[in-house]
């Protein structure tokens, strides 16, 4: 889907046949290159999972970028290098049980995370471990999340030792998803479930923000927040509360802005006041790109 933010309103850039369903976006800022983690069974039969296609945004024609090579995998979570012929992805492996700590809404597939170019070729990994990557504007880091039995915990891999940082632990949060490293490079855009924050230091809801705030579908499950952390692990924020269904989160080109993205809708979030512009009719799952008008 595109959607105007001058004049909300979103339409179609392309339908998939039969029971195939786009879950996941990424694309190039010009929009040159966009790349789309379809989910459908594997071909001969088998569980669901998902492949790699190329979307041409003008004609909404597909093509295949990678195609899982069995159907124990699912190739999700595509993110672009900013060298602009290397794409990232999560490669969870569907042949095993799903892990989850206790208070995990959403346990998941053990995953890596691995790259692959442009045209499809020269697949390799990255990370033995990782899911939902997210690269620096610069290309020295990589922002991931990770999910254990123990916990979930947002780390950062830096290419020129292969060093990994731990930027919020295991047990700080319920859990944590999306990641987004900021286009100025300085911070990193988030969300985590309201349920199991642990040693907080913002203040309680007011009994008014509780009653005036944005509003909250709960029977969707546990309601979840965008929170903002610098690259260097410090300042650890949430910046609104959204309670979003399982959200994603995306920054606008310019930093200024959020836009989170979920089952009980969507909202743009001012990035340092927290002001929130409720979407309610832009309603769904998964990560989506804010890209600049061209």
């Amino acid at each position: 889907m595109w959607l105007n933010l001058e004049a909300p309103r979103h339409r179609p850039v392309t339908r998939l046949a039969g029971t195939a369903n786009a879950l996941e976006v990424a694309a190039q800022p010009d929009s040159s290159h966009v790349v789309v983690a379809v989910g459908a069974p594997f071909a001969g039969g088998g569980p669901r999972g998902a492949d790699l296609l190329n979307l041409d945004v003008a004609s909404g024609e597909t093509s295949p970028l990678l195609e899982r090579a069995d159907p124990s995998e699912s190739l999700d979570s595509p993110a672009w290098w900013p060298d602009r012929g290397t794409l990232l992805f999560e490669r969870q492996d569907l042949s095993g049980q799903p892990v989850g700590a206790p208070g995990q809404e959403v346990p998941r597939y053990l995953s890596r995370i691995e790259r692959v170019m442009s045209d499809g070729s020269a697949r390799g990994v990255v990370l033995d471990e990782g899911r939902q990557p997210s690269a620096s504007v610069d290309g020295t880091r990589l922002v991931f999340a990770r999910t254990r039995n123990t916990g979930a915990s947002l780390l950062i891999w830096s290419q020129s030792d292969g060093s990994v940082q731990t930027l919020v632990p295991e047990g700080r949060f319920a859990d944590v998803a999306y990641p987004q490293f900021s286009p100025l490079g300085d911070k990193i855009a988030f969300v985590a479930p309201q349920s199991g924050l642990n040693g907080s230091t913002e203040k309680p809801l007011l009994a008014l923000d509780a009653l005036f705030g944005p509003t909250i579908a709960y029977a969707h499950g546990i309601p979840w927040d965008p929170w903002v952390i610098n690259a260097d692990g410090n300042g650890l924020h949430r910046v609104a509360q959204t309670a979003g269904d399982e959200p994603s989160v995306a920054w606008s080109p310019d930093a200024t802005q959020l836009f989170v993205y979920s089952g009980v809708g969507s909202f743009v979030v001012d990035a340092t006041s927290g002001e929130v512009t409720p979407l309610t009719f832009v309603q769904g799952y998964g990560p989506v790109v804010w890209l600049a008008q061209t």
